[in-house]
């Protein structure tokens, strides 16, 4: 079980950004075949990186939500192996991420490394949390009120060591179709359903069901 990619190379999570940013499953199963490394040209990559990212992707999982963690994992005194409980069902509360989410509205997951994918709460001429059209690396900026809000969230919610945030994890947000259609990539990652809703960064009910999906 994952709970981050905080050691995923930059440009192997952007082949994963890539990936999920596609809209059938005939195209996820094309960009899984060839995944496209930071939107670039293959060759801007060095040659051990190339080795090291295609050795990455060849060997990773599909991932999928398995619930939430209820506590920090440990090792067991009497096997050594890891031990964690995680909710695989049921209302839980959770921090919620970048994104407004309402009740009723169905839940999906995404990496913090997706988050200029979809359209902020700034960009009132669009419907947030859709998924952008010709996405591109580095297209969302956030104001720096927003930048605070959340740090001072996560401060107040997450557990941090020497004053840094894991990063690499997978977040909540709600689902929203793209252009009135459904998305392959974010429709197969919804694993939950909110109850209670919330602000961007604030504390939100949600009933995971990924037992019945």
């Amino acid at each position: 079980m994952v709970s981050s990619l905080v050691q995923m190379p930059a440009y192997v999570r952007a082949a994963l950004k890539h990936l999920y940013d596609a809209e059938t499953s005939w195209h996820f199963m094309a960009a899984s075949r060839r995944p496209d490394y930071s939107f670039r040209r293959e060759e801007d990559l060095g040659e051990t990186q190339q080795r090291a990212a295609a050795c990455m992707w060849q060997n990773m999982q599909y991932f999928t939500a398995q619930g939430y963690a209820l506590g920090t994992a440990y090792a067991s005194a009497s096997s050594g192996d890891t031990v964690s409980t995680v909710l695989v069902g049921g209302m839980v509360t959770v921090r919620n991420d970048g994104f407004s989410c309402r009740a009723g509205e169905p839940i999906m997951w995404y990496f913090d490394f997706e988050e200029d994918m979809f359209h902020s709460k700034k960009m009132t001429a669009m419907v947030e949390g859709e998924r952008r059209m010709g996405a591109a690396p580095g297209f969302r900026s956030s104001a720096p009120n927003e930048v605070s809000r959340k740090r001072r969230m996560a401060d107040i919610y997450d557990s941090t060591k020497n004053d840094s945030h894991k990063d690499g994890v997978a977040l909540p947000k709600p689902y929203v179709l793209k252009q009135g259609r459904d998305h392959f990539c974010d429709k197969i990652r919804v694993f939950a359903k909110c109850i209670n809703g919330g602000r961007p960064y604030n504390l939100i009910n949600i009933m995971i069901m990924t037992q019945s999906l």
